[in-house]
């Protein structure tokens, strides 16, 4: 039998505590991480060295202006420091 435990966090949750930290409101938490999501459903965050490539593009984006890439980096990063090791998370998206 396979297993395996896995850190689940609200997107409400993920919302929060971006307020709380950097005092940033982030309207859409799931659209800024995933884009088109689906409500119901748990969808994983790669927070691994996996993503640094896609973390460079986002960078490139936030500089010219995007502030969803923006977003999208500081949610990550922060995860990467609450979460130190961890290679992917579950973020709930349910409405």
């Amino acid at each position: 039998m396979f297993y395996s435990n896995n850190i689940v966090i609200n997107a409400d949750s993920i919302k929060k505590e971006m307020e709380l930290q950097y005092d940033i409101e982030i309207e859409n938490v799931p659209y800024t991480l995933f884009g088109e999501y689906y409500s119901g459903t748990c969808m994983w965050l790669p927070l691994g060295e996996d993503i640094n490539l896609e973390l460079e593009e986002l960078q490139k984006e936030a500089n010219n202006g995007d502030e969803n890439a923006l977003h999208k980096i500081m949610i990550i990063k922060h995860l990467r420091d609450v979460f130190p090791g961890v290679n992917q998370i579950l973020v709930d998206v349910s409405w």
